[in-house]
């Protein structure tokens, strides 16, 4: 392990802790749970902190692509662009702990068949480790499928997984509500919600794990830890946005009959579906647009680096 991490850092690295600035950060640290409980124990403050930081970050993108270089400007709009597509994104991904759950409550069979035959009994909350379990198994195969188009030139751009994931998420979506054309009693089968999760998970692959790896080729070095929080807190508010929406599914408590619950959980997941699909047509809308911002944004990096060789490769010739 040595050896591997060995010459990776910066030069602050080597130095001796400062106490007093670590000293410092924790006591930071530890007021800032007593502030986060307060703000989680009053929502109106709650909802007040999610807009002003949706505020505060969208203004904060705008003053950096106001005020920076030319050359940082192209990729700074990309990761804008596609930090908004992210946001949509996990407007779907907040249902798997909300309405998605509470569907599996009221309206999914149990009990899970094959071929006529009961093999197990889910309960409903462990529906939610369907989307781990697609994750470990579709990221090897995701990741296969990278590396040989890598190596063939033919890799997809960011922006394209991007409209690909849109596309799979609103397939995940249509199944739960085709599911309910099946259904007996007001119940589905548990393969609709096995395979919903599947399509779903995939697009979590494709958008959401992209996230980071975005921040890290369109933002600028020595912008990339404060908009890779950025990205977090715009994670974050897009999750308090996905619970708003599950709200429009909500069940009234004297409501019983699972006919209608099922067709309440239907109609939300079907407008979903149709939302994904908005999403799929806007990134490939933008397809055009994120590509000349790309290849400005590479062309830029390839003259800054190879200035920087050349000036290298003087000094080196002086000495």
């Amino acid at each position: 392990m040595v050896r591997t991490l060995k010459g990776i850092g910066s030069p602050l690295d080597e130095q001796p802790v400062r106490w007093g600035r670590l000293a410092m950060v924790l006591g930071v640290g530890f007021m800032a749970l007593f502030a986060v409980a307060f703000v989680v124990q009053h929502r109106g403050i709650a909802v007040a902190c999610v807009y002003i930081a949706g505020i505060v970050i969208l203004s904060i993108f705008g003053y950096m692509i106001a005020t920076g270089a030319k050359s940082e400007r192209s990729g700074l709009v990309a990761a804008l662009i596609l930090v908004a597509e992210t946001l949509l994104f996990f407007i779907f991904y907040q249902q798997m702990s909300t309405s998605l759950t509470l569907f599996a409550l009221r309206n999914v069979e149990w009990n899970q068949t094959l071929f006529g035959m009961t093999l197990f009994t889910w309960s409903p909350a462990q529906y939610q480790a369907l989307n781990p379990i697609w994750i470990m198994l579709l990221s090897p195969l995701l990741a296969w499928t990278y590396t040989h188009l890598g190596k063939s030139a033919r890799d997809l751009p960011i922006a394209a997984k991007f409209a690909v994931g849109f596309a799979v998420a609103a397939v995940g979506f249509f199944i739960y509500g085709l599911g309910a054309g099946s259904a007996v009693n007001g119940k589905i089968s548990s393969w609709y919600m096995i395979w919903g999760y599947g399509f779903y998970s995939l697009g979590e692959l494709l958008v959401s794990g992209l996230g980071l790896a975005m921040i890290a080729r369109y933002v600028p070095v020595r912008m990339g830890g404060f908009m890779m929080g950025a990205y977090f807190v715009a994670a974050g508010i897009s999750q308090y946005l996905g619970s708003v929406v599950a709200n429009y599914a909500s069940i009234p408590e004297n409501l019983t009959d699972p006919l209608e619950s099922l067709t309440i959980y239907t109609k939300l997941f079907n407008n979903l579906g149709f939302l994904a699909v908005g999403g799929t047509v806007l990134a490939i809308v933008l397809l055009p647009l994120m590509k000349r911002l790309s290849a400005t944004h590479s062309a830029r990096d390839d003259v800054a680096t190879s200035g920087a060789a050349g000036g290298l490769r003087a000094v080196t010739a002086e000495e």
